[in-house]
């Protein structure tokens, strides 16, 4: 007991104490945690991540009904709903001319138009047929255009071929298409002679509008 006495120092005892308490808080603390005490209020916020989660430890089951979105499934994940009633048909326009003109060609003349109008904007496309006969003294040619919006750049140019000597009539089949603004636009249409005289003996044009 005297040898034990004389090796004890301050140190030793300190040291000691403390081994013991370590020891006994921990057999303390395993002992005081039942199974389930530790719960979500215990838990610090973000503390537990999905590297601390065992893969496919989290189910359907473990999920509470209407706490995901769709922002939280994959592509193709969940089910493409039904298809839902038609929608009702957009806004739409036309207009129509014909006419018999029996208009003898030199220079470039109009030979048919109308006008459509539109409360939106859309595209607007249009479909022409000119009949024209030539006068048979030589090789005569027709060239038409079909302009939308009173713009001739935007003109549609067709030739009808060379009809050769004592040719009978022919027809020329136009169309065009432009997306405008809402308003009211003229559909004209203009023919020349290329080469000898042409006769135009009816004009026909049909237009419509389909909002975007």
């Amino acid at each position: 007991m005297r040898r034990l006495r004389q090796r004890l120092s301050y140190s030793n005892v300190i040291a000691t104490i403390a081994l013991f308490a370590a020891l006994g808080g921990g057999a303390y603390a395993a002992v005081q945690l039942s199974k389930d005490s530790v719960g979500a209020k215990q838990i610090r916020k973000n503390a537990v991540r999905a590297a601390e989660i065992k893969k496919n430890a989290v189910r359907g089951p473990d999920v509470r009904n209407g706490s995901l979105d769709g922002e939280d499934f994959g592509p193709g994940e969940l089910p493409a709903g039904a298809t839902g009633p038609q929608g009702p048909p957009g806004p739409t326009a036309s207009a129509s001319f014909s006419a018999t003109p029996d208009i003898v060609l030199g220079a470039s003349a109009e030979v048919g138009s109308t006008q459509i109008t539109t409360d939106f904007d859309g595209r607007i496309m249009a479909n022409a047929s000119v009949m024209a006969a030539p006068d048979g003294s030589s090789n005569d040619q027709l060239r038409c255009s079909l302009s939308l919006g009173g713009n001739s750049s935007g003109a549609f140019d067709q030739v009808l071929p060379d009809t050769g000597v004592g040719a009978d009539r022919g027809t020329l089949a136009l169309s065009h298409g432009a997306e405008l603004p809402a308003g009211t636009r003229e559909v004209r249409v203009t023919c020349d002679s290329v080469a000898g005289q042409m006769t135009v003996e009816r004009v026909s044009i049909i237009a419509w509008a389909v909002a975007e």
